[in-house]
């Protein structure tokens, strides 16, 4: 994967057609690119050979919605891979600091907490790790979920969570219907606050 949609085009593309080159060499197999935002995705899908995009993607996250036939016809003709990141949005989704939530710019944090922890019990999930999991699992455009572990007990929680089930059609659609409203600069980490020293 291209780290960044920019890379298609710098140095003239140099880097993307050596990609190909490698690929049509029979030295590397899929090839694509990770995206930021739904405007890198769109230039990324008229690309020609991606066959794999990483993007960010979560709960509370539905810029995605517009480009999901794009994205499906795409994995239907070409055989395109997604895999999403930033499932728990840096961390956020699973603190309880007011003051996480406000360097990203969330003015009320208790009402989203609140809705998570609402959307935790009717769902019938175990916590709000549970609950993003089995919602990013039932999505039928996402192919595979990258989340990371910093000790082996979260490597442990993690392959508890991923051994449940997804979420229903039900589900999904309250969620939907009932999801608050978050601002584009909350959805993008590098858009936050820094953090004090």
């Amino acid at each position: 994967l291209l780290h960044r949609a920019d890379h298609l085009t710098a140095a003239r593309g140099a880097v993307w057609d050596r990609l190909c080159h490698l690929q049509d060499q029979g030295r590397i197999g899929r090839i694509g690119v990770s995206v930021q935002s739904p405007d890198e995705l769109k230039r990324v899908l008229e690309t020609p050979r991606v066959a794999h995009v990483q993007l960010p993607c979560n709960i509370l996250d539905p810029r995605w919605q517009p480009l999901r036939a794009q994205i499906e016809q795409r994995r239907a003709d070409a055989g395109l891979v997604v895999h999403v990141r930033s499932l728990y949005l840096q961390g956020l989704l699973l603190s309880g600091t007011d003051d996480d939530w406000h360097r990203a710019g969330v003015g009320d944090p208790a009402s989203v907490r609140g809705w998570l922890a609402r959307m935790v019990t009717d769902c019938g999930r175990a916590s709000t790790a549970d609950l993003c999991l089995a919602w990013a699992q039932a999505q039928s455009w996402i192919d595979g979920i990258v989340v990371g572990a910093d000790n082996m007990a979260q490597l442990d929680q993690n392959l508890v969570l991923f051994s449940k089930p997804p979420l229903t059609r039900r589900q999904l659609t309250l969620i939907e219907e009932s999801r608050p409203v978050i601002a584009p600069t909350t959805l993008d980490p590098a858009r936050w606050a820094p953090r004090e020293l």
